[in-house]
């Protein structure tokens, strides 16, 4: 049995090596065991997989900083011999293979590449035409990778870019950098490969911002776009996709995910004071409305304190019917009979065709909303 060419993960979790072990797909293939801490037994030998190992041979496998992994194949479609290749593997679809190409590459047998740490260069041997004797250790460098960050940070719906707002970006290797927005709220920034950003906007006058970028798996020079929208602190919102059983104040399941990042905002802006609004439409009585609306405003305020927030930056306040909805472009893209700015009281739904055209109005009504109601809350 061959067991040969070791190559370990940066967090030392994952040996990949070559052998010829039983279960295989055809001479040498690439294998891998596992561990779940550095001093953690070691699971039993992984096959990579028909992706990875052919019938032919797979062999020297490297394992780059930034999780890439690298080795040589004659079975995999190359140029001749043994090529060198890269594969990344993706959550959804596996391992992605890409043939390094000439000039890494040669119609001999070429393998054994290494990187340098911290530098796209390194060494690798071939036993191409033009060296020294069999096999010739050769020097290479690829080009260097360049991102550029192009983004905007701009209001709610998108209408204006927000001026002289700040923005920072924080990668997941430890780095923070800070830039302002120009007068049309736009910014650039240079970005390191192989590194997830975090981009966290802040402006005085609305709630902190924040979108997410990657350079991870890029594997050429690019310029990144992102936009990342802001609520004004004057707003009130409509939380969408919350909801109850009829005359019920039990949040569904169906509503975490859209309480889940009411709880991020609210982490993202932990000076905050917000207020929850329940809504209900015209239809009963106004004073079980009002304890209906109440008591689901309450039912969130307790989600959201379940999940972390202090009560004291909250407020529930049931509406019952007294404040309609004003019809907004995107409603209005779905129902196109209702008029953007269009105040959905009793005299405009009683005015519409039909039962299903005053049903749709009637569920726009019933609404969570929240708003903030101050900025000044500094905890404990």
């Amino acid at each position: 049995v061959v067991v040969a060419h070791p190559a370990i993960t940066a967090d030392d979790l994952t040996l990949y090596f070559t052998a010829d072990l039983p279960g295989g797909f055809g001479g040498l293939d690439i294998w891998k065991v596992t561990r779940s801490s550095r001093d953690g037994a070691w699971s039993e030998p992984i096959n990579l997989g028909n992706k990875i190992n052919t019938e032919g041979d797979e062999c020297f496998p490297y394992v780059h900083q930034d999780g890439t992994l690298y080795f040589s194949s004659n079975g995999q479609a190359g140029m001749g011999g043994l090529d060198i290749f890269k594969a990344r593997e993706k959550s959804d679809t596996g391992w992605e293979i890409e043939n390094m190409r000439y000039p890494v590459n040669s119609p001999s047998d070429d393998f054994g590449v290494t990187f340098q740490r911290e530098r796209e260069e390194g060494f690798f041997s071939s036993r191409r035409k033009g060296g020294r004797g069999g096999d010739d250790i050769y020097w290479f460098r690829l080009p260097p990778l360049e991102f550029n960050l192009v983004g905007e940070i701009m209001n709610e719906d998108a209408t204006a870019g927000l001026a002289n707002s700040e923005v920072r970006l924080v990668g997941s290797d430890g780095s923070i950098q800070t830039v302002r927005t120009d007068a049309k709220g736009k910014f650039k920034v240079q970005l390191k490969p192989a590194t997830d950003y975090v981009v966290v906007s802040k402006n005085k006058d609305f709630l902190n911002g924040k979108g997410k970028i990657s350079t991870k798996g890029k594997t050429a020079s690019e310029d990144l776009y992102t936009k990342v929208k802001m609520t004004a602190k004057t707003a009130t919102v409509v939380l969408p996709n919350i909801f109850f059983d009829f005359n019920s104040w039990e949040l569904k399941p169906e509503s975490v995910a859209s309480l889940e990042r009411l709880v991020e905002i609210l982490n993202d802006n932990p000076t905050v004071v917000m207020e929850i609004g329940a809504h209900t439409d015209s239809r009963g009585q106004v004073e079980y409305n009002q304890k209906l609306s109440q008591n689901r405003a309450q039912a969130v305020v307790n989600f959201l304190k379940e999940h972390g927030v202090d009560l004291r930056r909250l407020r529930a306040r049931g509406y019952a019917q007294s404040v309609p909805f004003v019809v907004t472009p995107e409603l209005h893209a779905v129902y196109d009979y209702l008029p953007v700015g269009q105040a959905l009281d009793d005299a405009f739904i009683n005015s519409l065709q039909d039962d299903a055209q005053r049903d749709a109005a009637n569920g726009a009504n019933r609404r969570i909303t929240f708003r903030v109601v101050s900025d000044d809350y500094k905890g404990k």
